[in-house]
């Protein structure tokens, strides 16, 4: 028999999306494994990620982190917090009404930051092919 079809709510008639949800998670899913998903989402840092790996690794790993991302300004701490160094501090001393807003922005400062170092990185090559004297054999 499906676990769905064993399933009993106390009361059929008031039960949530988010009682369904918890009462299917612990069938379903070991103790064991949701402490271990908790752990890694607290201790997640960007890394080597882009800004659009991070998030998406960021929103995985939060659903096992519920109450620490009950609310969107939690969700922006923690965010906040696991974004790369350059990118934390070009953030850090804004409000943004919403998660997705600062997403939005990070996704943003990381898109015009790599301009810029492509722009450098194109002029520096240029500079340094323009500067070398011709040899003379």
């Amino acid at each position: 028999m499906d676990w769905w079809e064993s399933y009993r709510p106390q009361d059929r008639d008031a039960f949530t999306w988010a009682q369904f949800r918890e009462n299917f998670r612990n069938h379903h899913v070991p103790a064991g494994l949701m402490k271990m998903k908790k752990k890694e989402f607290l201790s997640l840092k960007q890394g080597s990620m882009s800004v659009t790996e991070y998030r998406d690794k960021f929103l995985q790993l939060a659903r096992y982190a519920t109450a620490e991302v009950a609310e969107d300004r939690e969700k922006q701490e923690y965010f906040l917090e696991g974004l790369n160094d350059e990118l934390q501090y070009q953030l850090m001393n804004h409000t943004f009404p919403s998660f997705h807003q600062l997403v939005d922005r990070a996704l943003f400062t990381e898109m015009k930051r790599q301009e810029i170092e492509e722009r450098k990185r194109k002029y520096n090559n240029s500079s340094s092919s323009s500067n070398t004297r011709p040899r003379f054999s």
